[in-house]
């Protein structure tokens, strides 16, 4: 089987902008305007938005209100505490006491 030489995305899932989430939050949030109006202004997604405001009810966060993410899974640790696990497993290396993949998941 071979691949296709350009790629062609085959849905539309979060097609919109965290920009555009952001303003259609802020509009529902301040009065302006329901949620289908500021979903067809903004081009987001309708049911999108009204989970997406909730969750900025309940956080009053609207950086992590609007930001996207595929999936279920969320990241666990942060981008620096990954930086510093890699840095602890280059040094256990150096010594000769490498760790293999499984050793590494029972530790965490």
């Amino acid at each position: 089987m071979k691949m296709p030489r350009n790629y062609k995305r085959c849905t539309n899932w979060q097609s919109w902008t965290e920009e555009a989430m952001k303003k259609a939050i802020s509009e529902v949030i301040e009065g302006r305007s329901g949620y289908r109006l500021a979903s067809r202004q903004f081009a987001v997604p309708q049911s999108t938005l009204e989970d997406r405001v909730k969750k900025y009810r309940i956080n009053n966060d609207l950086e992590q209100a609007s930001k996207k993410g595929l999936g279920r899974f969320k990241t666990i640790f942060t981008d620096e505490h990954e930086y510093m696990m890699c840095q602890h497993i280059k040094e256990l290396e150096a010594q000769l006491f490498g760790l293999t993949y499984t050793d590494f998941k029972f530790c965490i």
